[in-house]
């Protein structure tokens, strides 16, 4: 049986359902008034604080001020990759490998301390990635609320080239480091201070990797919110729970997603020909509205 012009009409049931939702959240942004004043002072004031821009930036998106947000969040994402605190910081590793270091042979000297060293800077430099990728999530959250989804997806897609890297190096210092300790302890060079060391890095490799899943489960839902298709929004919706099973914003969002794909498939439709058309109601308007239509030659 052929989908004519009536089956666009099956799909209303479905766009209500979506403006259901997006009415609750937007029925949120009057409390987030005075958020916007304070940060917005302390933006006024400093804008290139360290965390100002970023809480500045998010209060206007969680006010439905999402244009506004873009240029400040655009802003303080450009800040924190040119950000003179991380490179400070790196310097200071690299100053103090260089001054532990002497002219003469020490007999008592090994490579552990300046492996150490790397490693402390390794994981900085992991921390720093993942903190910036946090951030851009910010970023491309007002992206999409704002109608701007190929920017979004576009900076979604090289924030998960990070993270991928980033896993991969953590995955590998994890290794790494249970290797080291187990031959230290079968050769009995393990000491109480290499014991508390072991034991400082694995919690941070492990509270990175943590923060690294994080980051993911939250792009995948920022990316769902881009998606061009329901299909599509509820793979990468499923995408975020699989990675953060507990995480309780990607369950919210893929439940909204599951209503949508239910009901789609209630009047007969394959999601995958349900098409999300993003638009703003009105030219000052920083939302846009999403609705949905038939891919065109659907049959």
């Amino acid at each position: 049986m052929k989908r004519t012009k009536h089956s666009i009409k099956t799909i209303s049931a479905v766009v209500l359902i979506l403006s259901a939702y997006i009415a609750k959240q937007q029925a949120q942004t009057n409390r987030w008034s005075q958020t916007v004043l304070i940060w917005g002072e302390a933006y006024r004031v400093n804008p290139r604080g360290c965390i100002v821009g970023k809480e500045y930036g998010m209060s206007l998106v969680n006010a439905g001020r999402n244009v506004e947000a873009i240029k400040v969040l655009a802003e303080s994402e450009r800040e924190e990759l040119q950000s003179s605190w991380y490179l400070k910081r790196l310097g200071h590793y690299k100053k103090k490998k260089r001054t532990t270091k002497t002219d003469q042979p020490d007999d008592n000297d090994n490579d552990d301390t300046d492996d150490g060293d790397e490693k402390e800077m390794k994981l900085l430099q992991i921390g720093r990635m993942e903190n910036i990728i946090r951030s851009r999530f910010k970023y491309v959250t007002a992206l999409g609320n704002a109608g701007e989804c190929d920017e979004a997806i576009s900076l979604i897609d090289e924030a998960f080239i990070w993270m991928e890297q980033n896993a991969k190096d953590l995955l590998s210092m994890k290794q790494q480091a249970l290797e080291d300790r187990t031959t230290r302890s079968r050769s009995s060079a393990t000491t109480i201070d290499t014991d508390a060391t072991d034991v400082t890095m694995m919690k941070s490799i492990n509270s990175l990797i943590e923060t690294n899943l994080d980051n993911q489960a939250y792009l995948y839902v920022a990316k769902s919110r881009c998606a061009s298709d329901v299909a599509s929004m509820a793979s990468l919706a499923y995408a975020a729970i699989e990675t953060r099973p507990t995480m309780t914003y990607a369950h919210d969002h893929a439940s909204s997603i599951s209503e949508i794909v239910q009901s789609v498939r209630q009047r007969g439709l394959d999601p995958k020909d349900v098409k999300a058309i993003r638009s703003r109601l009105s030219e000052d308007s920083q939302t846009v509205e999403l609705s949905f239509a038939i891919a065109t030659g659907t049959s």
